[in-house]
């Protein structure tokens, strides 16, 4: 039986991997580079949508739960108050809310760029810093004089702002609700 016996040359095997050429030529280095910054570009594109995506949801988030907490806090005193100070006459729209609960006065109003509520000396912001209440009104509607039986409603206004501003500028968003006492 005969043996075949090559030497294994490492040279014979690049030649045919590469080919025959020993280097790159200028249009081919330049082609590399011309496609790469292609894929960097798409790939930066797409970080920057993302990025800008992400910034807007938190907004959109920031907002809506700002409002959320405001009408749910507000819904919660009306229902326990005993009567509506401010606005005091049907159809009247004020920019504070006034309620008496327990024979205290508790106030909503707008101050600076946040909303608070005030219950005697101490006054607390109901909003965070990354939000701007724009507007904020109370206007007491109702079918029925209060004085013969009927329950004093009110009509709710509101506008925030989030502060990040984002590619399209910054979110505004609006709501308006009503509530009545119990």
């Amino acid at each position: 039986m005969k043996k075949y016996s090559k030497k294994f040359k490492y040279s014979s095997l690049k030649k045919f991997v590469w080919g025959q050429k020993s280097g790159s030529t200028l249009i081919e280095l330049l082609i590399y580079i011309a496609v790469l910054g292609i894929i960097l570009l798409v790939v930066t594109d797409l970080l920057s949508q993302s990025l800008e995506a992400s910034v807007k949801s938190q907004v959109r988030n920031e907002v809506e739960e700002n409002s959320r907490l405001i009408f749910e806090r507000i819904k919660y005193d009306v229902r326990r108050a005993g009567a509506i100070t401010v606005p005091a006459n049907l159809g009247e729209t004020q920019n504070s809310l006034v309620l008496t609960i327990d024979g205290q006065p508790l106030t909503f109003s707008k101050i600076g760029n946040a909303l608070f509520i005030t219950n005697g000396l101490i006054s607390d912001p109901i909003t965070t810093n990354e939000v701007v209440v724009d507007s904020i009104s109370f206007q007491k509607i109702g079918g029925k004089i209060e004085s013969s039986g009927g329950k004093p409603t009110l009509k709710i206004s509101l506008s925030l702002r989030g502060l990040r501003a984002t590619k399209q500028g910054t979110l505004t968003k609006s709501w308006t609700t009503t509530l009545s006492l119990r």
